[in-house]
Order: structure tokens, then sequence, then C-alpha cells
């Protein structure tokens, strides 16, 4: 049995989504492919287009077998947060042998060799690393600036002992700004973390950039931003166009009323938010949030007309715009610094939540069972007695059930009743 991971979000899921399904399969000759998936809130600080479950469904009805949730800590972190919360699942499973992932320098040496600069930090970079976070950029920037000054000096003065990439500073640049190669560094460093066996396999993006808002048209490829972009801006003929970027099963399971479940929930966040923010000034508890930051948020608060606005404004060359979307996420959905940091302690995940599979997988289900090194979560109403030996994994599972009730209280209609997790079931199909 040959089982492969992909850790994504699939928001929506779309014809890129299923190449790539398709691609690993033919390039590990897996039998089962696992996806660990966003829950409802996502990276960027962002609720979900649509809900986890529907997504599972798209994502299992294109080719996935066993679709798992990746905690909320994860799911709304930085990239290092969102690749190691996906690889120690992958990890605990303990009968994974790939995992598969897109990028645009799918060159395995070279991805490898930046790792272990990042993972190591010489000295010397280390050094030229906190020159340029004093001087004030960004941490992606400080990072990327910060390595190739490195790998410039190095390859100047050559040393047997130290870290460089195979082929010096040529294609740097061009893989440092690619945001798929940079998470694909964030999954090797995190199987380096774990100490893991699994066999990272990257696949060409040949299509559409990750964060492109083009569309190509011939071959029916468009990012997951550019496809929410259409969502938002085309009220009228958004699903006459989008039907060509997804695949046609996943597509009927898009709602109607998704562009207004998409404004409802944008509209009530900002409400959520707003009252939180004024409610609990004690920011720089939350994840993510630094105290110059929070004071900053402190400072802006009698401006705040929105979660975007807010951000922008917000918004500084030390902080990324993402970052701060996610620090306010984390502020609304109760995360602080002490949950995020102790969840990422260990090399297995606290416990591991189905969200679907397909029938034909059920012996992978079993070798799972037989091989997990993590609590495995089917029904929710046992999940107390399941995790009954650890509180504090309970806890961080409350987190998770917490956000997705948030989620469903903000997209639900007026007088519509919200659905329980408690209630909810695994999709099967």
């Amino acid at each position: 049995m040959t089982t492969t991971g992909i850790i994504a979000e699939y928001n929506p899921f779309h014809n890129g989504h299923a190449l790539h399904i398709r691609e690993t399969r033919e390039q590990t000759g897996c039998d089962y492919v696992i996806a660990v998936m966003s829950p409802d809130f996502v990276q960027r600080g962002e609720p979900a287009v649509t809900d986890k479950y529907r997504r599972a469904k798209m994502a299992l009805l294109e080719g996935a077998d066993l679709v798992l949730e990746l905690p909320v800590f994860c799911a709304t972190g930085s990239a290092e947060y969102f690749a190691e919360g996906g690889v120690r699942i992958l990890n605990s499973l303990g009968c994974v042998d790939y995992i598969s992932f897109g990028c645009e320098h799918p060159d395995l040496e070279l991805l490898w060799a930046i790792t272990d600069i990042f993972s190591e930090e010489p000295p010397l970079y280390k050094s030229l690393l906190q020159e340029r976070l004093a001087a004030g950029a960004s941490w992606p920037t400080a990072r990327a600036a910060a390595l190739l000054a490195y790998v410039e000096q190095v390859s100047s003065h050559p040393d047997e002992d130290a870290l460089l990439p195979p082929y010096g500073i040529d294609d740097l640049p061009n893989v440092l700004a690619g945001s798929n190669n940079i998470l694909a560094i964030e999954y090797l460093k995190a199987l380096r973390f774990c100490e893991s066996t699994i066999e990272p396999v990257p696949i060409q993006r040949t299509a559409v950039s990750h964060s492109s808002t083009q569309f190509d048209q011939k071959l029916g490829f468009a990012s997951g931003a550019a496809i929410r972009e259409m969502i938002m801006t085309q009220p009228v003929t958004w699903r006459k166009s989008l039907s060509k970027f997804m695949p046609a099963r996943a597509f009927d399971l898009l709602p109607e009323n998704t562009r207004d479940d998409v404004f409802r929930v944008r509209s009530v966040l900002d409400r959520l938010l707003q009252y939180r923010l004024l409610s609990d000034p004690a920011y720089d508890a939350y994840f993510d949030v630094s105290p110059d930051l929070a004071n900053r948020m402190e400072k802006l608060f009698p401006l705040y007309r929105g979660a975007g606005q807010f951000a922008s404004l917000v918004r500084i060359k030390q902080y990324t715009e993402a970052r701060i979307r996610r620090s306010l996420l984390h502020i609304l959905l109760s995360i602080t610094k002490e949950d995020g940091e102790a969840f990422r302690s260990g090399t297995y995940a606290p416990y591991i939540r189905i969200l679907g599979f397909r029938r034909a997988s059920t012996p992978l289900l079993h070798r799972i069972r037989e091989t997990s090194h993590s609590p495995l979560i089917t029904k929710l109403a046992d999940a107390g007695t399941i995790l009954s030996d650890d509180p504090q994994k309970l806890e961080w599972l409350k987190k998770d059930i917490f956000a997705s009730h948030m989620y469903q209280m903000m997209r639900r209609e007026a007088d519509a009743p919200m659905r329980s997790e408690y209630e909810r079931s695994p999709v099967i199909i």
C-alpha cells in the first residue's frame, strides 16, 4: 500500500488542484491520496469561500481518498506553521510514503540546500538576517535578502564547511520570488524537524501562479486568488465565468448564493472583530501580534471601518498585510501566543480529525488505525473520551470547534439555524 499526502486549502477546489492530484498519482504510483485541508478559515486571515465539508467533498469527488482537517492554529498561521501542521499530521499517520506539492522550481537539490541554510542558520546568515530585520524589512523580504547576501559572500570566499546551494546565486532570486517555492521549503523544513521518512515530491506548477489574478482561458486554469476575485467582482456572470475553471462536480457543489455568503460573512466578521478589539485591548497576548503591532492597533482603532481597511491602515514596512490579517483573525478566534507555541511542540499531531473519505479507502483507514501515533477522531462526540488522557489536546480541539461555529454563525442567513459541529459527520462518497 503506497500513500501520498497533499496539504492544501482548496478555496475553492479548481482545475489546478485536480491536475495536481492526477500528477501526484502518476509520479508516485500511489494507491491512496490523503489531503490535509484547511478548515473554515485560511492562511490569508480570511474565511473560506465555502465551508470545509463542502470543500472536502469536492476533493473526494476529484481524486482524494481521505480528507483530514488542518487545525485552525496552523491553517491561519504563517507558511511555517501551515506547513509544519500539515507535515506533522502526515507524519503522525505512520503510513505515508510521499508528500506532493506544487512549486515553480521543482529542483529538490536546490530546495534542500536552501532549507539547510534556513534551518541551521549559519552565523553569517543569521547576522545578515538580523541586520535586515533591524532596518525595518518584513520577515519574508529580510530572509530572502539575507540568503542572497549570504550565498554571494560565501561563494566569493569558499569554505568547505559552508552551506551553499549547488548552483550559486543565479536562480535564487526567481526561486525566492515563488510563493509555492517558499511553501515547498517550509515543507522540507518540517520534514527535517519531524525527522520524517516521508519522501518529498515537488511537482512543476506550469499553469498560472499561486497569487496571479490572470486566467488561462484556453486551458481552463486560474488561481484560487483569481477565482475568489471573480466571485466578488462579477455579481451577475461569476457562475458562468467560473464554470470552466473548476471540475464540473466541484463546481456543482458551489452554492448559487456563494457570493452572497461571502459578503455576509465578511460583513459580520467586520462587526465581530470591532467588538473584540474594543472589549479586549490586550492584543499582544494573541498569536502573531507583537507588542509594537499591538500598540499600533490600539492607536489606530478609532479609525476602524472593517477588517480589510484596518489591516491596510495598520500595515507598515515590517509587517505584510497578510500577517496583519492573520493577527486580527487570531484575536477574533481567541488564539493566543501560548496556544500557538504549545501546539507546535513534539513531532506528532495532538489529534487527527477526519473530514471525509471514500468508501473504497476503507483499507487505508484500517491501516491508519494500526499505525497512527496520534488519536484519530471520526465522531466529535467521542473526542472527550479519546482525548481524556490529555486535557490540553481537548482544549486545542475546542479552538477548532469554536472557529467552525464562528464561521457557521457568520454565514447563516437571518433566522436560519446554525449547524453544530457535534451534529456533523464526515463526508462519505
